[in-house]
């Protein structure tokens, strides 16, 4: 997916998940500047402000780009988002998931998550 077209699907995915009030910057990366994700989420929840990172070239772009989106939708919960928490993530990843595959949008294997 092109960096325009994906720029559009922040717009809808903003709308679908309600975070309409926050000001998203979405970066498209090359992979060595991201060699260990395939997205990454930046956020000041208290501004609703948040940068979003995705590989160049990603194959599933659009699903990194809704988990991320997940991150923000849940940010209250965890104001502090200091660190990594599995359990997040394997929630933010199941309902990701779904949300893709309710809207048909290709989804990498479990074994990536």
């Amino acid at each position: 997916m092109s960096p325009a077209d994906l720029r559009k699907r922040v717009r809808y995915w903003k709308n679908q998940l309600n975070l309409r009030a926050w000001t998203i910057r979405l970066v498209v990366i090359p992979c060595k500047d991201l060699p260990d994700n395939h997205a990454q989420v930046d956020y000041r929840a208290d501004h609703d402000r948040a940068t979003i990172r995705i590989r160049e070239n990603e194959p599933n772009s659009e699903y990194w780009l809704v988990h991320e989106l997940l991150h923000l939708v849940l940010a209250g919960l965890r104001p502090d988002h200091e660190g990594y928490n599995l359990l997040e993530e394997m929630a933010i990843n199941r309902i990701a998931r779904a949300l893709c595959k309710a809207h048909k949008i290709s989804c990498p294997p479990e074994s990536e998550l």
